[in-house]
């Protein structure tokens, strides 16, 4: 009986999380707050969609082939007036993850977007680069 109720204990802390890991953890933003910034620019949700909203077949290096919706991530820097002299950018995640990538990378992908989730959260759609590049809510691009 004690084991059961150990194992009953150990299986619900487990489930509760019971650290302070907020992996998962996404963004709520209010309407008209913005949602990204890129290189010291904000965005709000309408700012992002007016930029011209597209949904894509894109190939996903570990998940295969899904439509996105978004905006593409060329418009978002363009709109984003990044310095002449940027050479990368960082993407950065709500829960701390960062990944960078040649700004000439980002640039030449055509069909990379910065795309919608269905909880109100964004993510790069990055075909043609690696998993990593494919960040989840993304809160912040960098231009360094």
């Amino acid at each position: 009986m004690r084991k059961a109720i150990l194992l009953l204990l150990v299986l619900a802390l487990a489930a509760a999380g019971c650290g302070d890991d907020e992996e998962g953890a996404t963004t709520t933003v209010a309407a008209g707050e913005a949602v990204l910034t890129v290189a010291d620019k904000g965005f709000t949700m309408a700012e992002l969609e007016a930029l011209g909203v597209e949904t894509l077949n894109l190939e996903n290096p570990r998940s295969g082939p899904a439509d996105y919706t978004g905006v593409r991530l060329g418009a978002v820097l363009a709109a984003a007036g990044l310095s002449e002299a940027a050479t990368a950018l960082t993407f950065i995640a709500s829960d701390g993850y960062e990944f960078e990538a040649p700004l000439a990378d980002v640039l030449a992908c055509a069909d990379c977007l910065l795309a919608f989730d269905d909880d109100g959260t964004l993510r790069t759609a990055m075909p043609g680069m690696e998993n990593k590049a494919w960040v989840k809510d993304v809160i912040e691009i960098v231009a360094g």
